[in-house]
């Protein structure tokens, strides 16, 4: 695997591609890169897509997955995803193009019933697939194919900067601007969490160093078939906030970040099993979550998404995003 790891923007409709959207989160984590999504933004709208658009602008790549729904409407018109789409396109960053096949036989709740709307998205789907090698799925499986396929070709293709790791890193400027920012940042929310009651925690409280055990289970494809199988293992904390704390630079929604724990770990632990559609049981999932916030490398906190839903969020506090420089940050040796 390259030591080079990339950003890739994952851009569709929401309430309707909640499944395929966590499939290609697992793609792109199980081929060493970092997926961002809207599951990190609040509601949609004119101020938001401002912020969404400088994340797009920080990506890498950028896969635009299309269905049978056309998205919520921006005061222009067009839909926030096409909006995404136009803005990607704009500044350069390389779209993968992912079209749901067999439209017309999408069940009701998952197509678009407004006419112009419906014309809107035959439209945005002709406009996007001109230009660029467009890719058709049906299945959760297909639409994990193609984009591994789409992913592995722009890298060969459309070599983009991406996120360089040991020796080859010429960043330290970077990095110092990253530690100045955050010591400017550890110092703004000092002063609010000054002001802010103390939880009292037990003085003996387990820290990163201790081992927990994890079990859930997998996919595990044969020769003939794929069996469901169940796994046993143990690793410290401190490994399991380490895969996960650079998904959280940007919060992440609850059941999006349980299903990137379960992906990291399981290729962590058997990274030459052909393995799929990981889960860790839910036990250990609120065991990791409850653990990393009582450590305050994390917070959990009600948000808004954009499909107007409540959902719990991840994020990185001060002491986390510390945490997670000191493990994985490059310094120079002198």
């Amino acid at each position: 695997m390259s030591d080079t790891k990339y950003q890739v923007f994952i851009s569709s409709t929401y309430e309707d591609l909640k499944e395929e959207r966590r499939a290609v989160e697992q793609t792109i984590i199980r081929a060493g890169d970092f997926p961002v999504g809207m599951e990190a933004f609040p509601a949609a709208d004119e101020e938001q897509f401002s912020f969404i658009k400088s994340i797009i602008k920080q990506c890498d790549y950028y896969v635009l997955i299309i269905s049978g729904r056309y998205g919520s409407l921006a005061l222009d018109g067009k839909s926030y995803t096409q909006k995404e789409y136009e803005y990607a396109k704009e500044i350069g960053v390389p779209v993968l193009l992912m079209v749901r096949e067999k439209r017309e036989e999408l069940p009701v709740n998952k197509a678009e019933a407004n006419p112009e709307n419906k014309e809107k998205l035959e439209k945005f789907i002709q406009d996007a697939s001109t230009g660029r090698i467009r890719k058709g799925w049906e299945t959760l499986d297909g639409l994990k194919l193609a984009v591994r396929e789409a992913l592995d070709h722009a890298k060969a293709t459309k070599p983009r900067p991406g996120w360089v790791r040991g020796g080859q890193s010429t960043s330290a400027e970077n990095l110092q601007m990253i530690i100045s920012l955050r010591e400017e940042n550890d110092a703004l929310k000092k002063k609010l969490e000054d002001t802010t009651p103390k939880i009292l925690l037990p003085k003996n409280l387990a820290g990163l160093e201790t081992k927990i055990k994890i079990s859930g289970s997998h996919m595990v494809r044969t020769s003939s078939s794929r069996v469901r199988e169940n796994f046993f293992f143990t690793i410290s904390l401190g490994d399991v906030f380490s895969m996960i704390a650079p998904h959280l630079i940007l919060p992440k929604i609850d059941s999006s970040v349980e299903s990137i724990i379960s992906a990291l770990l399981v290729d962590h632990e058997y990274p030459d099993e052909n393995s799929s559609a990981a889960s860790i049981d839910d036990g250990v999932f609120q065991k990791i979550k409850i653990q990393l916030t009582a450590l305050n490398l994390i917070t959990v906190g009600a948000g808004e998404t954009n499909g107007g839903g409540v959902e719990l969020f991840w994020e990185l506090t001060s002491l986390g995003k510390q945490e997670m420089f000191s493990r994985i940050a490059i310094v120079n040796k002198e």
